[in-house]
């Protein structure tokens, strides 16, 4: 059983079903509830895929049972995340016809007023700034007009 590991291209019931009946083979003198956590434990430890094991062992589960279907469920999440990924991966984008959607004008403007909007944003942090030299607004000490003009050998 330590030696048995989830195969390329085996199912999680397949591979289930493999580790249970050896268990029930390896242990059959332990009670049923012995049985389960040995073959919960050996079944955790051999799928094959990093990322259900992780989330099995984190589940915490403490029947087999549990364990089997909430690996199943994870797996199917991974399985129609990578499908989801790949129909986007597929996907093509031609710029030889212009774009005539009714929407071009709306998204060219908001794409301006927040152009607009980050540039008044970093006016308003320039305006926060308060140098710890002179005190003045809108710049550093180490670009201080004043200090620089003063003595431009002084520094901190």
């Amino acid at each position: 059983m330590k030696t048995r590991l989830q195969k390329t291209g085996e199912s999680l019931q397949e591979y289930a079903s493999e580790i249970e009946k050896l268990a029930n083979l390896a242990f059959f003198d332990h009670p049923a509830t012995v049985r389960g956590t040995i073959s919960l434990q050996y079944f955790v430890d051999g799928l094959k895929e990093g990322e259900i094991q992780k989330a099995v062992r984190m589940a915490d589960f403490q029947d087999f049972k549990s364990a089997l279907l909430y690996a199943m469920k994870v797996e199917a999440a991974n399985e129609a995340s990578c499908r989801v990924n790949h129909s986007v991966r597929g996907a093509r984008v031609t710029t030889d016809a212009p774009c005539k959607s009714p929407w071009r004008k709306e998204i060219k403007k908001l794409r301006e007023e927040i152009q607009d909007l980050m540039a008044q944003r970093q006016n308003l942090r320039r305006h926060r700034i308060t140098c710890w030299g002179c005190g003045g607004a809108g710049h550093l000490r180490s670009s201080c007009p004043r200090i620089n003009k003063e003595n431009p050998y002084i520094k901190c």
